[in-house]
């Protein structure tokens, strides 16, 4: 909002090539309250002034000897960019008046002046010109502004898609972890034949199998699944492969080794993280099991003598739900079956 102060301290050039024309001028713009008022009555200086003082208002005499005031007009044009001419042209003939005005004049005062008419189209040009240059600042504020967003916005936009794409990176990177973690190459026993496969629903998972060969000559292999999906899982199932291969390697018996499992899954999991796991053992030529958590209840191999699934005998499940209780009952046993 343009205030009365404001207009009072605009930058006025009175231009005139008649001295008494430009000290009434001054005088009478003064006794309005015009602090910053400026004069000229050389009409070739008009243009390089306003390039370096920027003035609010020029008024400015028509007729001048050597460059007249339309001349100043057509050069203050190439300076103003937008074609907004703060000039209030000065003359006494009639006909000057049109023409001034669509030369790109904004009002015109009538010589003898008057000073109320002198005031008040002053203060009406100062006014609007003032606005102008105010919304001129703010559309110039405005549109650096939303360049600025624009750019920040695509700053975000590029780190947002470097980050996806880090993220992506690492989801496979922990994707091929995971699956070198899985046995490359299934173990191979007469009469059997033993296949796998694994796919969890995002990059990674929480389920797991393996075989591991004793020192002993025996194998043994786990199936288990780790409750939830995702990156929670995968590490939690990542932790109990590791246990498990470390316990076996070390030669501990298999309820043994169930059972400290179970012991670092009470100390090291979440409270709603759980392992459903079935662990298997070939001892010579018999087959055992001992399952944990009661959710996987039926595992079935075909023996090598029958074709007929109807004839697949159950394995059934027996044993403590792994990570519920730190110490549980020592009820979990192992099934040999022979065939």
């Amino acid at each position: 909002m343009i205030d009365a102060a404001g207009i009072l301290n605009a930058r006025i050039l009175v231009v005139d090539d008649q001295e008494a024309n430009v000290l009434l001028l001054e005088g009478m713009l003064r006794i309005a309250g015009y602090t910053s008022v400026e004069s000229t009555t050389n009409p070739n200086e008009v243009c390089e002034r306003h390039r370096q003082r920027r003035y609010s208002l020029i008024l400015l005499d028509l007729q001048m000897p050597g460059m007249d005031g339309f001349q100043v007009m057509e050069g203050l044009k190439e300076i103003e960019e937008d074609g907004y001419l703060p000039v209030l042209v000065i003359t006494a003939q009639p006909a000057h008046k049109l023409r001034a005005l669509e030369a790109g004049a904004k009002d015109f005062v009538s010589k003898p002046f008057d000073l109320a008419e002198l005031r008040a189209r002053v203060h009406n040009i100062l006014e609007v010109r003032l606005l102008h240059l105010e919304t001129r600042n703010y559309s110039k504020v405005l549109e650096e502004t939303v360049r600025e967003l624009e750019r920040s916005r695509e700053v975000i936009r590029l780190k947002t898609l470097e980050e996806l794409k880090r993220s992506e990176r690492e989801l496979a990177l922990a994707q091929q972890t995971q699956e070198s973690l899985l046995p490359r190459c299934l173990p191979q026993f007469e009469n059997y034949r033993i296949h796998a496969y694994n796919t969890p629903t995002r990059y990674v998972g929480g389920d797991f199998y393996d075989f591991l060969q004793l020192a002993s000559g025996d194998w043994m292999g786990v199936l288990a699944d780790v409750s939830g999906k995702g990156m929670s899982a995968a590490l939690l199932s990542s932790m109990v492969l590791g246990a498990l291969s470390m316990e076996f390697h070390s030669g501990t018996q298999p309820r043994e080794v169930l059972t400290r499992v179970n012991r670092l899954l009470c100390e090291k999991s979440l409270p709603d993280q759980f392992v459903t796991l079935f662990f298997f053992c070939r001892i010579g030529k018999a087959w055992g099991n001992s399952s944990a958590r009661g959710i996987i209840q039926r595992i079935y191999s075909a023996p090598p003598r029958e074709k007929s699934r109807s004839c697949c005998p159950t394995l059934s499940s027996w044993g403590c739900s792994i990570s519920l209780l730190m110490n549980p009952e020592p009820s979990a046993s192992t099934k040999a079956t022979s065939w």
